[in-house]
């Protein structure tokens, strides 16, 4: 009868470690130098499969700022059974706190960012990072999970990839994740135009609208574009336009409506500044900040 607590446990055990985990699986499993990966638990090499998992995050990002980040596998042998991990490591692969969850196919565990069960059919999980408050130069490990959904560890596919995400001054940055019925403060950052007006706009797409001088502004030119150009409703787009202060620098908000219709839509926002000199009478020209609404 002794044994019969360590058959339970092992009862208990061995169907979460062959099938994947339906929680947060072990930290330190990210593929990050010096630690593990999905193989940790299942079997298999890692990226040895014909799949690949990827992280989609902006190259480059101010400090303080919140980014968008997707991770993602792709040729999946069954729908259910995938998971992930992913952590942001600095220079000296510390892990970094600043995740930001959007649903419930993600869970935070000691600054990892790991799937959940409701998560195991997903072939994608987004998530919002807000970067330190100090230029950081940051890297983002992910080990990924292609699980065949057997009842156990043999045939699973693990992936592993990382990321680099510079800190540098961004033109268009926003400091708060673009969450449905809340108000998204937005940063402008053009030094070299001090004093200098802006124009900051919004649409649904980022196809480009011709500008002469062969540039483009990241934007598509829609029903939003023309609302948030031509200051509509001031009270939902605030500040979209206005003045530079001496260091270059102004805010803008963008009060999202709480309608739930709007999940899963991307907003994508940027701003030019009038200047005589440049063709056009358009001066600089801002990056596209990507804004996908939870």
């Amino acid at each position: 009868m002794r044994f019969l607590p360590v058959l339970l446990l092992t009862a208990l055990l061995v169907p979460a470690l062959l099938i994947g985990f339906t929680s947060a699986p072990p930290s330190n499993t990210t593929g990050a130098p010096g630690q593990g990966n999905c193989t940790s638990c299942h079997s298999g090499t890692p990226n040895s499969g014909p799949g690949k998992v990827t992280i989609q995050a902006p190259a480059t990002a101010a400090p303080g700022s919140v980014v968008p980040v997707t991770i993602s596998l792709s040729s999946l042998q069954k729908p259910n059974g995938n998971g992930f991990q992913m952590a942001a490591y600095d220079s000296k692969f510390a892990v970094q706190s600043g995740w930001i969850m959007v649903d419930s196919s993600t869970v935070l565990k000691s600054n990892f960012l790991n799937h959940t069960k409701a998560g195991q059919t997903r072939q994608s999980w987004r998530a919002f990072f807000r970067t330190p408050s100090t230029a950081t130069n940051l890297q983002l490990f992910a080990s990924g999970l292609d699980g065949n959904d057997d009842g156990d560890d043999s045939g699973d596919r693990t992936y592993t990839t990382s990321v680099k995400m510079t800190a540098a001054n961004v033109a268009l940055s926003m400091t708060a994740p673009p969450k449905l019925g809340t108000a998204v403060p937005m940063t402008l950052n053009s030094p070299g135009d001090a004093g200098k007006t802006y124009v900051l706009a919004s649409s649904f797409g980022n196809s480009g609208i011709p500008m002469p001088g062969k540039r483009s502004i990241p934007l598509a030119l829609d029903a939003l574009t023309i609302l948030t150009v031509q200051n509509l409703v001031p009270s939902v787009f605030k500040n979209y336009q206005g003045t530079l202060n001496g260091s270059g620098m102004a805010t803008a908000t963008l009060a999202l409506p709480g309608t739930s219709a709007l999940t899963g839509q991307t907003i994508y926002s940027a701003f030019i500044v009038v200047d005589q000199k440049g063709p056009g009478g358009i001066g600089t020209i801002s990056n596209s900040l990507d804004m996908p609404l939870y």
